[in-house]
């Protein structure tokens, strides 16, 4: 998700890291993108601390 937002603002991961420490409105639109993939995509993993959060039908599963 993160690289798919850096490409659309014409940045690398790296550029994109640095620049949403100042926006962070950036935050909601990668928050909306994973709603919006949790709607209309089945059976994915995403590797986040909080994107279960934002999917109501998903489970967290914690590797130690």
């Amino acid at each position: 998700m993160m690289r798919a937002c850096a490409q659309d603002h014409g940045m690398d991961i790296y550029e994109f890291g640095e620049y949403i420490k100042d926006h962070p409105d950036v935050d909601h639109e990668i928050d909306q993108r994973i709603v919006a993939y949790g709607a209309n995509t089945d059976g994915f993993v995403f590797e986040s601390r909080l994107a279960w959060h934002w999917i109501p039908d998903s489970f967290k599963i914690v590797l130690t």
